[in-house]
């Protein structure tokens, strides 16, 4: 898992993204009792890829939603089958829970990615619009309203 961490760090961020204890750290999440779901796909004995998803209550129906936060199949097994049966993995975890629904997020500009969840038989959603804070904006939401640019 540590090495196909490695790798993701890697193919998201380029070679400088790949930092000392950053994938045994994410292992060690992973491992921690409230960790979110995650699923991996073997080829050969070895570990080909990996989903992590965790459940959204309540979201739009009742019973929630799962949400995908990642999908990964290492470089030399994409194709090979190892994406279809972590999303089918994940829909049964999905179906066992009593969910009817699994969102996740895709790059924009990942034609392939786009086309393998296309081909799942997936619906690109365009009513919604992904946000994002990291920590000097969320920071900044600690700070007393009187210093703060609201817009």
């Amino acid at each position: 898992m540590i090495a196909l961490f490695r790798e993701t760090e890697h193919h998201y961020g380029g070679p400088a993204a790949v930092r000392p204890g950053k994938a045994e750290a994410t292992f060690d999440a992973f491992m921690s009792p409230d960790a979110p779901g995650l699923l991996v796909a073997r080829a050969a004995g070895k570990i080909v890829g990996f989903a992590s998803f965790v459940r959204v209550l309540p979201g739009s129906a009742p019973e929630g939603s799962l949400f995908l936060k990642d999908l990964y199949v290492s470089a030399e097994n994409r194709g090979g089958g190892a994406g279809r049966a972590l999303m089918a993995g994940v829909a049964r975890a999905a179906q066992e829970i009593g969910l009817t629904r699994i969102d996740w997020t895709a790059d924009a500009d990942a034609d392939r990615t786009l086309a393998f969840y296309r081909g799942l038989g997936a619906r690109q959603m365009t009513e919604k619009v992904v946000f994002r804070a990291e920590t000097d904006v969320m920071t900044s939401w600690l700070e007393p309203q009187a210093t703060r640019q609201d817009t």
